[in-house]
């Protein structure tokens, strides 16, 4: 799922942090440490993508999506983002004449980083969905399963903005599912009645 709207909106990521750094943190950072650590971050998820399963786990006739690498990156990433700035932000502080706006960003930081952070946490590790010949569930805790049947499935989409394969049954029932878990691509198939390649291929 790597395309140009990807690049455009990690280069604008990349914009953003070299002037935050230079405007609000006085470059306390080298601008070429953070295209380095840019190219670095990028490196790591396009081989999530490239090492991500195609193949879903099966457990007595059920197939289940799992967290694929590129979820455990995002993770792992943004929690330590998250307690790094939160590090900084009580215990290094600033000595600049703006150090009052310095530490008002930092804490936009935090709690962009780790709203974020809880998200993938929550959309990757905390909700479950399975598939078998019949029906797709997604469990989240606490709620009843949310199930569609499969031959009640009338439309299935990748939704650009959440980066989702949007799936809808006749009664308008709708449910997303991450393209970066590993079984993404086999749920897809069985949706749309690709047939599943050879092991091996």
């Amino acid at each position: 799922m790597l395309d140009r709207r990807h690049l455009l909106l990690s280069l604008a990521g990349l914009a953003v942090i070299l002037l935050v750094n230079h405007f609000v943190f006085g470059q306390k950072i080298s601008n070429l440490q953070i295209v380095l650590t840019y190219l670095l971050i990028n490196a790591i998820l396009v081989l999530g993508v490239i090492f991500r399963r195609r193949q879903s786990r099966v457990v007595d006739g059920w197939h289940y999506l799992t967290p694929g690498p590129m979820e455990w990156v995002a993770l792992v990433l943004g929690a330590g983002l998250s307690l790094l700035f939160l590090y900084i932000y009580h215990f290094v502080g600033s000595a600049r004449a703006d150090a009052a706006f310095q530490m008002q960003v930092l804490k936009w930081l935090i709690v962009a980083f780790s709203s974020l952070t809880a998200l993938v946490g929550f959309y990757s590790f905390v909700l479950s969905t399975r598939w078998n010949d019949e029906r797709i569930e997604r469990f989240m805790p606490f709620r009843p399963p949310h199930t569609i049947l499969l031959r009640d499935v009338v439309s299935v989409r990748h939704e650009v903005w959440s980066d989702c394969l949007l799936i809808e049954d006749a009664a308008g029932k709708r449910l997303r599912v991450s393209v970066y878990q590993n079984g993404a691509v086999s749920l897809a198939r069985k949706l749309t009645g690709e047939p599943e390649p050879a092991p091996g291929s």
